[in-house]
């Protein structure tokens, strides 16, 4: 069978379920992966949409977009253009999702809160409030 995530995005799998001799049960090679697909999926493209929605407007060339590591974007930023890049890059994180929207928990579309660290290498870096 396969999940089909709100984003549209499909996984197959193949051996969610084995069979334990009196019946099928959970646990075959596939069920830890079918468990994490859905919230992993909602997680990588509310990121990439945030991604296409900076590409658009041209920061991510503008503040030099280095890498995407997780829920991270990495830039190599002007320190000129640091407090602005935060401003922006900022705000799209967080903006609610035109596609997570619940009735109860988030009828405005799911936001989630970002952290933002800066610094002149990884053991340098500190969090900006």
């Amino acid at each position: 069978g396969y999940l089909l995530s709100r984003f549209g995005c499909i996984r197959w799998f193949w051996e969610v379920f084995k069979w334990s001799g009196t019946g099928w049960v959970s646990g075959g090679d596939d069920s830890e992966a079918a468990v994490a697909f859905l919230p992993a999926n909602d997680a990588f493209c509310h990121i990439k949409d945030a991604m296409l929605r900076l590409e658009q407007r041209g920061l991510l060339a503008k503040y030099n977009l280095i890498n995407q590591i997780h829920d991270a974007l990495m830039f190599e930023v002007e320190d000129e253009l640091l407090r602005e890049m935060v401003a922006e890059v900022s705000a799209e994180m967080v903006a609610p999702s035109l596609v997570l929207i619940d009735p109860t928990v988030a009828p405005g579309g799911l936001s989630v809160e970002v952290g933002v660290s800066a610094g002149k290498s990884w053991d340098k870096m500190g969090e900006i409030r």
